[in-house]
């Protein structure tokens, strides 16, 4: 499926979060095989469509008395404002096909993505209504961006004395296995306090990154930057993937003891 879907990922400008590349990373890190729910739509050798579901551990109080699942997007790591990948001019046709697959799976109770596409949210809506099923819709905002000065206008906006601590930290550029190491050290530290499933989700969430950025690095898609002071000890550290015309900030973490805003 790599092949036909990074095709149609090319075609329709979508995110790095429905490349395959990052799904496949994700699902390798989080998702267990017996639980995929990949939903293709194709004409003939051509993928028109792919919805990458997976079938999660219930959430809802009524999801767990009926022993159901609910439908998950795989790569969803927060913020995602996508989930499928579709060829626009078809979303009548895909969305009636789409919904007869997954009414036809048993054992989910409740699908929640984000659709951009009003269009296709349409189409959906219509195709579950002809089969007894059930769309709701809900207006998202995305995710907040905030306008980011270069170290020119740092001066004149901090008082002289943040001014002073601040320049004894360095912000430096990184990438490679060194790095993910620093930031992924950076986020167990923040975990530790928060119980064994964060301790967890540490370890997958390393999977993740070793699996996605060695593919992402190379291209300028994903960049790593460390805050270190003068002794070379890592403070704080941020991965920002590029999307597009867009920079989007996928994890921020510090180490124990330091405040956020000070980096």
């Amino acid at each position: 499926l790599q092949p036909v879907w990074d095709k149609l990922w090319a075609r329709t400008q979508a995110p790095q979060s429905l490349r395959w590349i990052w799904l496949d990373a994700y699902y390798q890190a989080f998702v267990a095989a017996s639980r995929l729910a990949v939903v293709v739509v194709r004409r003939g050798e051509e993928l028109v469509a792919g919805w990458p579901l997976y079938l999660a551990t219930p959430q809802l109080a009524g999801s767990l008395r009926l022993g159901l699942g609910e439908l998950h997007l795989i790569g969803d790591v927060g913020g995602v404002q996508r989930s499928l990948l579709s060829l626009p001019g078809e979303e009548e046709r895909i969305g009636e096909l789409l919904v007869e697959c997954l009414l036809k799976r048993e054992g989910w109770h409740l699908l929640e993505v984000p659709i951009v596409s009003r269009r296709m949210v349409e189409a959906l809506e219509r195709a579950a209504a002809r089969r007894g099923g059930l769309v709701e819709r809900a207006e998202l905002y995305g995710r907040p961006y905030v306008e980011l000065h270069g170290r020119e206008r740092i001066d004149g906006l901090w008082p002289a004395a943040e001014a002073s601590r601040h320049a004894e930290l360095r912000v430096v550029g990184a990438q490679g296995a060194e790095a993910r190491r620093a930031l992924v050290e950076l986020a167990r530290g923040t975990a530790g306090g928060a119980g064994e499933g964060a301790a967890v989700l540490v370890v997958e969430l390393e999977k993740f990154l070793d699996r996605l950025l060695p593919v992402l690095e190379p291209a300028g898609d994903a960049r790593i930057t460390l805050v270190k002071d003068l002794d070379d000890r890592v403070l704080g550290g941020a991965l920002v993937i590029v999307d597009h015309d867009r920079h989007v900030e996928l994890l921020r973490a510090v180490a124990p003891g330091v405040v956020d805003r000070d980096l």
